[in-house]
This record gives C-alpha cells, sequence and structure tokens, in this order.
C-alpha cells in the first residue's frame, strides 16, 4: 500500500471486507460471484494518501512526511504509525476553528516514544502548550516558535541530513503545505 499508519491498515482491510461482502451479495443465487481479489488489491494498491495524512515530499532530496493530527485517538495512532527513530520530528498545534479550540485532549496523548529523539521544533498557535505537555513526558526540545513560517524554515535548515516527520494540526498543516510548496513540489488542493 502507499498508505502508511496503523489506521490505513483498518481501513483498508474494512473496504476489502465490504467489497467482498457486497460482491457476494450481489450474486445471482446458485452462483456465487467471488471478489476478484486480486483486482481489489491492485486498486487498494494505488491509493495515494489524502493531503497531509501521511503525504510524503521530498525536500532537499530527502522525505518530509506530514501527519495530520486531530484527537487523542489520532495523535497515538499516528505516534505509533510513524516511528520517531531515525527522523527529525517538528510539531505544529494551531487551535483555529477548523482544528477546535480545546486543546485539552493533548493531555490524554502518551509522547513518550518521542523521548529518545526529542522534538526539534514546535510551532502554531498552541506551541507553548505543546512545549509544556511534552515537558510532563520528558521529552526534549529543540526550539519553539509560534509563527509557522520561520519555524518551518528552521526545522529543514537545522535537519539538512534526516528524514523529517511533522504532525500538525488541520490549519497548521495548512499553513505548512503552503510554506512547503514554495521549495518543492506539493500537490495543489482547491
Amino acid at each position: 500500500m502507499k498508505l502508511r499508519g496503523v489506521y490505513n491498515i483498518f481501513n483498508a482491510a474494512a473496504a476489502l471486507t465490504l467489497a467482498r461482502a457486497i460482491a457476494v451479495r450481489d450474486s445471482v443465487p446458485g452462483n456465487t460471484v467471488l471478489a476478484d481479489n486480486d483486482g481489489l488489491l491492485t486498486a487498494l494498491s494505488q491509493v495515494a494518501p489524502a493531503f497531509g495524512r501521511g503525504e510524503s515530499l521530498v525536500v532537499d532530496g530527502l522525505p518530509l512526511d506530514l501527519v495530520l493530527v486531530k484527537n487523542p485517538s489520532g495523535f497515538r495512532l499516528g505516534l505509533k504509525s510513524f516511528p520517531a527513530a531515525g527522523y527529525a520530528t517538528m510539531i505544529a498545534i494551531n487551535d483555529n476553528y477548523a482544528d477546535g479550540r480545546d486543546m485539552s485532549w493533548l493531555w490524554d496523548v502518551e509522547f513518550d516514544t518521542l523521548r529518545e529523539g526529542g522534538v526539534d521544533q514546535l510551532s502554531g498557535s498552541r506551541a507553548y502548550d505543546m512545549a509544556l505537555r511534552l515537558q510532563y513526558d520528558d521529552v526534549a526540545i529543540g526550539a519553539v516558535d509560534t509563527e509557522i513560517a520561520p519555524a518551518l524554515a528552521a526545522f529543514i535548515s537545522g535537519a539538512r541530513d534526516k528524514p523529517k516527520r511533522i504532525f500538525c494540526t488541520y490549519t497548521a498543516m495548512l499553513a505548512i503545505r503552503r510554506e512547503l510548496s514554495k521549495i518543492t513540489t506539493v500537490e495543489v488542493v482547491s
């Protein structure tokens, strides 16, 4: 699959199960139609991630992954699906209307998987809230800048030799994609 992440495995399994159930249900009695497993798997292998949801871009010849986080469950699965080892990490948290104003859900996420490498950069309108939350899980923080553009630039220049991963809320992700479009190819989304 082009889609990475535990949640995408769950979604793919559910989609395959539904497609198979529909194929059997719609068959003529006594003439059971089996789902074309090879065709289903081929189709599934062609599904690309939606923008910002496990999307991988190339910056300075290395991957930069965008992982959208909107709630505790999604953040937990993102951390589980995209291990921190070997990656420079940035977290960008906004609390704009589209993100949800209440960021107390950050306290329901365990960030101990980030402890070993720390977080290189925090950004977004709630960067300091995220910094406080990470302190409680003993996660080292490189820098905090509430302004996304300079934070992203510092993150990229400070981790030139490493693949990068950014966990971000919706509006932070839109701002990050806008900035990244100035230096790499980013799919245009209306």
